[in-house]
C-alpha cells in the first residue's frame, strides 16, 4: 500500500510541476480549442483536473480554456461559412439527423445568437449549435462572443467548485495524505529537513 501511495503521490507532484509549466495551460486551452473539431477530449475533465492541481489559479486556468473553446467554435463557424453545408456532410454526416441538431436548429431559429450561449452553458454539443448559426449567417465575431459567455459560466462554476470542494467536504482541514491541498512539495521539503537533523 505504502508503495502505491509513493507512487501516487509522485504522479500527482510531477502533474503539478507540469502544471506549473508557462506552456501547460495555454496547451489545455489548445486541447479545448480542439474539442470542437474532433468531438472527443474531454474539455471539463480537463478543467477540473487542472483547477485540482492548482486550486488558487482556478481563475487564469478557466478563463485560458474558455477562450480556447471559443476560438473553436470560431473557426468552426469560420469553416462553415467559407465552405458551406457541404463540409458538415463531408465531416459530420450523422450530425444532421441528430437530436441535438434538431434542438440547436430549433433554439437558433427561435433566439438568434444569445441562444449559443444558453446551448454553451448547456450539457449539450455545441457543435451542431455552431454550425447552425454559421450556416443561418450569424456574425462570427457573435458566435465568439455567445460562446464565451455561455463556456465563461458554465466553466467558471465548474472551476470554483473544483477549487473549493475538497476543503469543504473535509470540513476545512486538509489531511496531511491529501498532496494536491496540502502542498506535498512543502511535505517533501519538510521531510527532508527531518532526514538530514537525524
Amino acid at each position: 500500500m505504502t508503495r502505491f501511495l509513493r507512487y501516487f503521490r509522485n504522479s500527482i507532484c510531477h502533474l503539478e510541476r507540469w502544471v506549473d509549466r508557462p506552456w501547460a495551460v495555454p496547451l489545455l486551452a489548445a486541447f479545448a480549442l480542439l474539442d470542437l473539431f474532433f468531438l472527443v477530449i474531454p474539455t471539463e475533465g480537463i478543467l477540473i483536473s487542472a483547477v485540482l492541481l492548482r486550486p488558487k489559479r482556478w481563475i487564469g486556468i478557466c478563463l485560458w480554456i474558455v477562450t480556447g473553446s471559443a476560438l473553436g467554435a470560431l473557426l468552426l463557424a469560420g469553416a462553415f461559412q467559407y465552405f458551406g453545408p457541404e463540409i458538415m456532410h463531408h465531416w459530420l454526416p450523422f450530425i444532421f439527423h441528430s437530436e441535438a441538431w434538431a434542438r440547436s436548429e430549433q433554439t437558433i431559429y427561435e433566439y438568434g445568437a444569445p441562444a449559443l450561449a444558453v446551448i454553451a452553458l448547456s450539457p449539450l454539443p455545441q457543435q451542431p449549435a455552431v454550425a447552425i448559426a454559421a450556416l443561418a449567417r450569424v456574425p462570427v465575431l457573435s458566435i465568439f462572443v455567445m460562446v464565451w459567455f455561455g463556456r465563461l459560466a458554465k466553466y467558471a462554476l465548474f472551476a470554483w467548485l473544483a477549487s473549493h470542494s475538497p476543503k469543504i467536504l473535509l470540513g476545512g482541514r486538509w489531511p496531511r495524505w491529501v498532496p494536491l491541498a496540502a502542498g506535498w512539495r512543502e511535505l517533501q521539503d519538510l521531510e527532508k529537513a527531518k532526514k538530514e537533523l537525524e
